[in-house]
């Protein structure tokens, strides 16, 4: 009995189911995958939008190194900046350990929030100025941090691979400002 249930069964879907040819199956099929990629992507991209805080932006920066700071092809100082909507890093990698950058802005202005990482394996010396303002490391907040974000306790000597974080004052980003120079030195340089 139950068979016959289950004849009838199909035997309605076979009714009521226009059949379909290879090639309307492959549009539907087709209009499928193309909906599912539009919408993963779209989903993908607005969840980068809203945590992107590694999507490099110089536009309206310029960066410059002193002359006098020519070294070697094994020891370069890599800065670049990296924004977000209510955030911005001076990413600082120095593998001679003792280095200074001017940052000029070309356009637009300064954001409310800075700060700098500072790639060292120890701060011995650190200053910022403005021209009008300059602020050494005791005068600056300093937090030491591993490579995954963890803060660390150590204030000065990383014992493993992270990064400093100082940041910097909002009076340094007056409407006057033109330019930062930033000043750094490891404990452990080259």
């Amino acid at each position: 009995m139950a068979t016959s249930v289950l004849i009838d069964f199909e035997e309605s879907l076979k009714i009521r189911t226009p059949h379909l040819d290879i090639r309307t199956m492959m549009k539907c099929k087709m209009f499928a995958l193309i909906f599912f990629l539009l919408f993963s992507s779209l989903g993908n991209r607005i969840f980068a939008e809203t945590n992107a805080i590694h999507e490099t932006d110089t536009s309206n920066f310029e960066i410059y190194y002193p002359k006098d700071q020519d070294k070697s092809d094994e020891c370069k100082d890599y800065v670049s900046i990296l924004r977000s909507e209510n955030r911005t890093i001076i990413d600082v990698s120095s593998e001679f350990g003792i280095g200074t950058v001017t940052i000029f802005l070309a356009k637009g202005r300064w954001p409310e929030k800075a700060d700098v990482h500072l790639h060292l394996a120890g701060l011995e010396g650190f200053s910022v100025t403005n021209g009008k303002i300059t602020l050494d490391l005791n005068e600056v907040s300093v937090k030491a941090f591993d490579n995954d974000g963890n803060l660390l306790d150590q204030k000065q000597h990383l014992k493993r691979d992270g990064f400093f974080e100082v940041t910097l004052p909002s009076p340094l980003f007056d409407k006057e400002t033109r330019e930062i120079t930033i000043s750094w030195v490891d404990f452990y340089r080259t």
